[in-house]
C-alpha cells in the first residue's frame, strides 16, 4: 500500500514507527519497523486518521502524534498518544490551535 504524508518517529528501542497518512483517503495504519529483523509489523491503528501530522517519542517511550489534516480537509488540534508497551492509544490534551 502506497502511503504519503505519514508521520514518523523512532522509539526508544530503535523501532521506527510510520503513522497514518493518505492513500486515496485517510489511513489509520500504524506500522513498526524493526531494524534488527528487517521486518514491518502492523500495530493498533491510530483512532483519528490524519496525514501531514507530526510525531515525537517522549522520554517515557510513548509516541505523541500532533495535529495534521483530518477528514473533511480540516487541520486538527488533536494530540494522540501511542504506548508501544501496551499497543494502545489514548487522547492527550488538545493543542490551543490546529496545525
Amino acid at each position: 500500500m502506497a502511503i504519503r504524508g505519514a508521520a514518523a518517529t523512532k522509539g526508544l528501542d530503535g523501532t521506527i514507527y510510520m503513522i497514518s497518512g493518505w492513500n486515496v483517503s485517510y489511513t489509520n495504519v500504524l506500522l513498526a519497523y524493526n531494524t534488527t529483523s528487517d521486518a514491518w509489523i502492523e500495530k493498533a491503528p491510530i483512532p483519528n486518521a490524519t496525514w501531514i501530522a507530526s510525531a515525537a517519542t517522549g522520554d517515557d517511550g510513548r509516541i505523541y502524534v500532533f495535529g495534521g489534516e483530518s477528514s473533511g480537509l480540516f487541520f486538527s488540534n488533536k494530540t494522540q498518544i501511542y504506548n508501544p508497551s501496551t499497543n494502545n492509544w489514548t487522547a492527550g490534551a488538545d493543542m490551543p490551535t490546529s496545525r
